[in-house]
């Protein structure tokens, strides 16, 4: 009966010992957690903005005016470009770089930096551009047209003063929006390769912040951009607001650091997600969706995850407020953000 009772006291005294052990490394990894957070937060936050060419204009705006205005008026001073295959390709060799090179030059006049963001799936629905003259092509043939195709980028606009950096595809492995083949991660190692082997700047993909593995995209280049939405029109749900909290976002990034050498959000939502195209909503509605309050609290809850460099998605719907409906009151708030 002894013997049994010193059994269970030892058994209880060994599980109390494991409990406290496992208390004391869950306390030491929230600490340095913890101090990682507020190394982050604490760091002053860089702001730019993607600009599209082709959403501008699909707006009903010059899209050559609209630019030059997001730099002088706005002051923005990091870009993110998206390039369009089915744009810049549209007969099978036949390149036309020519507007990407404008955009390059104007940004360099005013001291801006600008990433190009290249491949299939780059920004702005439906989120892949293929050339009509591409679709069908075999397997073979397509990955050859397409490193084609960035190579040509690399050759055209490397040398540019303005150029920091190249994104490869957008979100490449996020197979759940945009009108896309299925995810291939054998043709995304090749197009970074492909590139990296024609240029000296740095390479960068991006990675959905919700859902995207972040690591996984990230071991592949140098730096990795994961978006920030808190809100999305979602099929037959509806308005959806993601629940995820900022630490959510924090404490992935504090994980992912030792892998991935840089991470930031390239893409902050500033702009409505309707459940039509932004032209057939009423634009009442469009900013009851996305009220100057919601972009503030977007910008603190971005704040609040620590990451130090935040692109904006959408100023280009606070100029078409302006330009095509006279409401300027979002353009001159995008002002107090770019020249402080």
């Amino acid at each position: 009966m002894k013997a049994k009772v010193n059994h269970e006291q030892q058994l209880h005294w060994h599980q109390t010992f494991m409990l406290l052990l496992l208390l004391g490394l869950v306390s030491a990894v929230s600490l340095v957690i913890q101090s990682q957070l507020a190394k982050f937060r604490a760091q002053p936050v860089e702001l730019g903005a993607t600009y599209s060419t082709k959403y501008a204009y699909w707006l009903g705006l010059d899209s050559h005016k609209a630019f030059v205005s997001m730099l002088d008026d706005l002051k923005i001073r990091d870009f993110r470009l998206p390039v369009y295959w089915s744009d810049i390709e549209k007969s099978a060799g036949d390149y036309d770089w020519n507007e990407t090179k404008w955009l390059l030059d104007e940004a360099a006049k005013r001291d801006a930096k600008v990433t190009i963001a290249i491949g299939v799936k780059v920004p702005r629905y439906p989120e892949c551009f293929v050339p009509d003259w591409a679709i069908g092509l075999s397997p073979e043939k397509y990955s050859a047209a397409l490193n084609r195709y960035l190579e040509s980028g690399v050759r055209a606009l490397n040398d540019k003063p303005a150029l920091v950096a190249w994104q490869v595809e957008n979100e490449p492995m996020f197979k759940y929006f945009g009108d896309c083949p299925m995810p291939d991660p054998v043709l995304l190692k090749k197009e970074i390769a492909a590139v990296r082997g024609a240029s000296d700047k740095l390479i960068m993909t991006t990675s959905s912040g919700e859902f995207g593995s972040w690591v996984s995209e990230g071991l592949l280049v140098d730096k990795l951009g994961i978006s920030l939405y808190r809100g999305a029109y979602i099929g037959k749900i509806g308005y959806f607001a993601y629940p995820a909290p900022s630490w959510y976002y924090s404490i992935r990034r504090v994980l992912a650091q030792g892998a991935v050498k840089d991470i930031f959000i390239s893409e902050l939502q500033v702009e409505p997600w309707l459940q039509d195209d932004m032209q057939k909503v009423p634009v009442p509605q469009q900013i009851t969706s996305m009220p100057i309050s919601k972009i503030k609290a977007n910008l603190e809850f971005a704040h609040e995850t620590g990451f130090r460099r935040i692109w904006l998605w959408g100023p280009e719907w606070w100029l078409y407020l302006k330009e095509k409906h006279g409401i300027d009151t979002y353009w001159e708030y995008g002002k107090t953000l770019f020249t402080k």
